[in-house]
């Protein structure tokens, strides 16, 4: 298996066992927020796997391309904060 084939294997397995672990939760669950300081709802660390996913595989192309000689640009959806409904736990809005 080559570089790219094994690469693309593991994220596309990663990327599924994030989906599949949240594919039954309801957007309230997503959106809870454990009161525990510096705590995030499941919604902002899927969002923040997925995008460095992503940033990561935007780091692999453009190292690629240097080596080619030719150019990648970059990927704003990796780039901006997760959108979404704020995150909410039972005593009330998160504050982080």
């Amino acid at each position: 298996m080559s570089d790219i084939a094994s690469f693309q294997r593991r994220l596309f397995e990663e990327l599924d066992r994030i989906v599949a672990c949240l594919k039954d939760t309801s957007p309230e669950q997503l959106d809870w927020v454990s009161p525990a300081e510096g705590a995030n709802s499941l919604r902002a660390i899927a969002s923040h796997a997925i995008g460095a996913a992503e940033v990561h595989v935007v780091a692999r192309l453009r190292r690629r391309s240097r080596q080619a000689g030719t150019s990648v640009s970059r990927l704003g959806a990796a780039e901006r904060p997760a959108r979404g409904r704020p995150a909410r736990h039972a005593s009330g809005p998160a504050t982080h």
